[in-house]
């Protein structure tokens, strides 16, 4: 089992995810922290009083969320790879609960539900999009057995390592933040792969305001766009571009992403996929 925690300026989040992993996990593991770019001090702990070989700290320039994970997963040796925020806390038992749902030659992703750290009483079973600027919307529960889902959050997704690669990992042409985790749910349903929330675990996550780094409107923007031009239709593209046109940055953004080689992208999924977009937006029921 191999825990990828990407993290940039998560002050003492850091260890209390850790701590919680290591008071939770029974099954042989090794957790891989990628540090991209703190300049906080935060994962410092782990190399000064952490003696424990499971346990790698990995210190990168700013990469972004999807190059982070990317990277820790190339780095990791477990059959499964388990993708964490570095502000998530975790219940006794939820590993071999979780994994064994990846079981299936077409299962690719398994996720818990995720509720609010400090208000876990506000759940969600995974999520989907909402309308054409690709905000989201969570997910009521739908029983306590594993269902299928569109997408769920890599604040903690499992994945076989095998599938991890097959299906291209994380887009490695996501800038920063946004979109990374729906990207790669939608291209796995697309390639013919299933995706879970295993609602009888719950692991509460740190919902937040604002976030300890620089955010771009650009970057968000941008990785929106990528998604949209890697998977829609040409129609929905467009609904896309319209609604996401009057944000600031959006120029910006759209001739960075037209030149950032997506077209070759699109045209490398879409030999491979066994569904289009409008199956996906069929069968989940989402609208535009």
């Amino acid at each position: 089992m191999s825990i990828v925690i990407p993290t940039l300026n998560e002050g003492e989040n850091l260890r209390k995810t850790i701590q919680s992993l290591q008071n939770t996990i029974t099954c042989n593991y090794e957790i891989i922290v990628v540090d991209n770019g703190s300049t906080d001090g935060s994962s410092d702990f782990i190399e000064r009083e952490i003696d424990d070989p499971r346990i790698r700290l990995f210190k990168t320039e700013r990469l972004g969320a999807a190059n982070a994970r990317n990277f820790g997963a190339k780095k990791a040796v477990g059959d499964f790879v388990i993708f964490v925020d570095a502000h998530v806390l975790f219940p006794a038992g939820w590993v071999p609960e979780l994994i064994k749902n990846l079981d299936d030659s077409d299962a690719a992703i398994a996720a818990p539900a995720l509720s609010t750290w400090g208000n876990p009483a506000a759940r969600g079973y995974g999520f989907r999009w909402k309308n054409p600027r690709l905000d989201i919307e969570w997910l009521p529960q739908q029983g306590l057995d594993t269902y299928s889902v569109p997408m769920v959050g890599s604040g903690c997704m499992a994945i076989r390592r095998n599938i991890f690669h097959e299906i291209y990992g994380f887009d490695s042409g996501m800038i920063n933040y946004g979109c990374e985790d729906g990207e790669i749910c939608i291209r796995a349903w697309l390639l013919g792969y299933k995706i879970f929330v295993v609602p009888r675990i719950e692991v509460s996550h740190y919902f937040r305001s604002r976030h300890p780094y620089e955010v771009k409107w650009q970057d968000v923007i941008h990785n929106g766009l990528r998604t949209a031009f890697s998977h829609f239709s040409y129609e929905r593209i467009e609904k896309v571009v319209a609604a996401l046109s009057d944000l600031p940055e959006f120029r910006e953004a759209y001739n960075l992403v037209t030149k950032n080689g997506i077209w070759e992208r699109r045209d490398i999924l879409l030999e491979r996929r066994k569904h289009d977009d409008n199956w996906f937006f069929q069968i989940f029921g989402i609208n535009f």
